[in-house]
């Protein structure tokens, strides 16, 4: 048990180091042209140390990225870096239980946090491509709680309106790596934000085409689905909310989209139109 303690910190301690060197790299090359900068020293001298000590996340968009740093140039884009090799032997350890079975996700953990946004991003995928392996039980049971901490604080990093992809991916890998019956992802209490209302228009505009009875309908779904409790408030609510249900569902069984249809939107071109809320106009009825 002692033994497996100092591996870990071994392991956690070589990040910090490859971490440490691409830093202390990037403040050499910032040095270096500050000593050949044959101007007087009051011409650049403040300048310089505002580079240096700018933050980290602006004073890395142009260094190596953390997964790729230290790939061989032999091995061209489809190399692997020095951290991916270094977690896949931590997690080969951790599967066969030579050591702690929760050391994966600590070491991951880690790097989430010492990293860019930028950086994150790979270093999730490298998660999404092992989640197989990491959602064995005997790995799971010891690191799920540091799995969750770990997306959490991704997300409280994250743009909700800038970063909807990357979040949208990371709640998509809870969801299949978390059972449905897990703890943290029941609302035990019940609670819910009703104050987030959908608004959508009561009366048919001048000129409206199409069906307006189903515009409302489907929109009329969010007051349940924002306040589920409320169901079970009055039958007529309950029935009410079946009927509506169905009648969308039918509407859209109706309409299936093709695959041309599906695969033409591109959804990271189209990313900077994304947006947080609903967008509810009847005039754009037309193109469900």
């Amino acid at each position: 048990m002692v033994r497996a303690k100092e591996f870990e910190l071994e392991i956690r301690g070589l990040i910090w180091v490859v971490v440490l060197i691409e830093f202390v790299l990037f403040l050499r090359e910032i040095f270096r042209r500050a000593l050949l900068n044959i101007g007087p020293p009051e011409s650049f001298a403040l300048q310089t140390v505002q580079e240096a000590i700018k933050p980290r996340s602006s004073a890395v968009q142009s260094a190596e990225p953390i997964m790729v740093y230290g790939r061989s140039v032999a091995d061209g884009e489809t190399g692997l870096g020095q951290i991916p090799h270094l977690l896949d032997k931590v997690l080969y350890l951790c599967e066969k239980e030579h050591v702690e079975g929760g050391m994966i996700f600590q070491l991951l953990e880690d790097l989430t946090e010492m990293s860019t946004m930028i950086d994150c991003k790979d270093i999730f995928g490298y998660i999404e491509s092992k989640q197989d392996i990491l959602g064995k039980q005997e790995l799971f049971a010891r690191g799920k709680l540091v799995m969750l901490r770990t997306c959490n604080q991704l997300l409280r990093r994250l743009s909700k309106a800038n970063d909807v992809v990357f979040c949208g991916r990371i709640l998509m890998f809870l969801a299949h790596f978390f059972p449905l019956a897990e703890r943290s992802a029941v609302n035990i209490e019940g609670v819910f934000n009703t104050y987030n209302e959908t608004k959508y228009e009561k009366d048919a505009p001048e000129g409206f085409s199409i069906d307006f009875n189903f515009y409302k309908t489907f929109w009329s779904l969010q007051e349940y689905f924002s306040n589920p409790p409320s169901l079970a408030q009055a039958p007529s609510k309950w029935h009410k909310f079946t009927a509506s249900l169905a009648v969308v569902l039918s509407t859209f069984e109706a309409q299936p989209l093709s695959d041309e249809e599906g695969n033409a939107n591109n959804f990271e071109e189209e990313l900077a139109a994304f947006s947080i809320k609903y967008l509810t106009s009847s005039k754009l009825m037309g193109l469900s």
